[in-house]
């Protein structure tokens, strides 16, 4: 079963269009000389490729820069959407994973107190992934968030190195946003051609106000592996101006929750899994990954991991012949962080676990250039 991530697809269809609106825009500031054109935003030239380019971002050099904007940007000033490459980059470089967690599992998060974690006790199961909630998480003016993208990573500043961790809620309101037809964006570009500058001032207003319904909103939390996670959420929500304090804290309280109890939840499961097999080496016959995203249009597309592919089933020994079985491949796909048991411990139950493996992508070889990693969805 195959689906496609609806927050990060809409807000990836808003961002080409909000580049768009943008290039539009330009043309009608440059004839009319009432503004300085964007004539520095690279993005208005290179969003057309980007999903392209993160296709191949496992093959070649990325320059995440050229998608964002820039310090003088004046367009859009304090619009989120021309930011969302940012996170979407990571996802697809990193995991392209999403965990959906239920309803119940989020009620024992909220309900879990963080007293006494620290940052060194959290290992996130990839650098960069998101999660997707049954209960969407309603701010006080009653606007919901039910999406959450995830993306840590180690900042070095000389000797001193420090965890950051950036999050991105996204709402439910995209679901109200139409994206830019390629009938419309033509019709748009015949006005371009006709002059109607006016007309076109005005509407290229409208349609940014319109790209707001894909808006997110995100936050950072800067702090050592030995700080506490609520002393430091304490000191970002001290920053907060008075007025959002109040609306803002409890949501980003309930969102800290679900993210650092997941965390803490996976290293409770217990080892055993529907999904786990034992490990059979196999020949390697150089082919390319059958399973491997290479269309623009699926850069948010991912498959549920309870929905078994054939090639899974194989190799799993559910149906096929031994001879299948044999020459079965691995699929080119992100593996999970992990804890195991140290070496020459690994028959013994009772020893604890305490070698972290890193989050890893197995057989890249098998991706060819223009070619993603399939995602998936884990329910938890």
């Amino acid at each position: 079963m195959v689906s496609v991530v609806e927050r990060l697809e809409k807000c990836l269809r808003g961002w080409e269009d909000f580049w768009f609106i943008a290039k539009v825009l330009n043309s009608v500031i440059s004839e009319n000389e009432v503004q300085m054109p964007l004539l520095n935003e690279s993005a208005i030239g290179l969003a057309p490729i980007f999903r392209r380019k993160l296709l191949n971002i496992h093959q070649e050099s990325f320059n995440l820069q050229d998608f964002l904007p820039t310090d003088g940007c004046w367009l859009g000033y304090g619009h989120p959407v021309p930011t969302f490459p940012s996170y979407l980059y990571p996802w697809c470089q990193h995991s392209r994973r999403v965990y959906a967690i239920t309803r119940e599992l989020q009620e024992i998060l909220n309900a879990t107190s963080l007293e006494g974690v620290n940052w060194q006790d959290i290992q996130f199961p990839f650098p960069a992934y998101a999660i997707s909630l049954e209960q969407p998480i309603v701010r006080c003016d009653g606007r919901c968030y039910d999406f959450i993208v995830v993306h840590s990573y180690e900042l070095k500043e000389g000797d001193r190195s420090a965890m950051v961790i950036r999050l991105a809620l996204f709402s439910n309101r995209s679901e109200d946003y139409q994206p830019l037809t390629v009938k419309r964006r033509n019709e748009i570009l015949a006005m371009v051609t006709n002059r109607e500058w006016r007309r076109l001032s005005k509407l290229c207003n409208e349609l940014l106000e319109k790209v707001r319904l894909v808006s997110f909103t995100d936050i950072a939390f800067n702090g050592k592996a030995t700080m506490g996670v609520i002393e430091t959420a304490q000191k970002v929500y001290d920053e907060f101006p008075t007025g959002d304090k109040e609306k803002s804290v409890p949501m980003w309280d309930a969102m800290i929750r679900i993210v650092v109890g997941m965390c803490l939840y996976l290293k409770t499961l217990p080892p055993e899994s529907p999904h786990q097999s034992d490990w059979r080496p196999a020949s390697r016959t150089g082919l390319p990954d059958p399973r491997a995203i290479s269309h623009e249009a699926k850069v948010c597309t991912i498959s549920s991991c309870y929905q078994l592919t054939r090639e899974e089933r194989i190799m799993l020994g559910i149906e096929g012949t031994t001879e299948q079985r044999a020459v079965y491949e691995l699929s080119c796909h992100f593996r999970q962080g992990h804890w195991r048991r140290a070496p020459g411990h690994g028959s013994f139950p009772d020893a604890p676990k305490t070698v972290h493996v890193r989050p890893c992508i197995v057989r890249k070889d098998r991706l060819r250039e223009g070619q993603l990693p399939g995602g998936s969805e884990a329910q938890l």
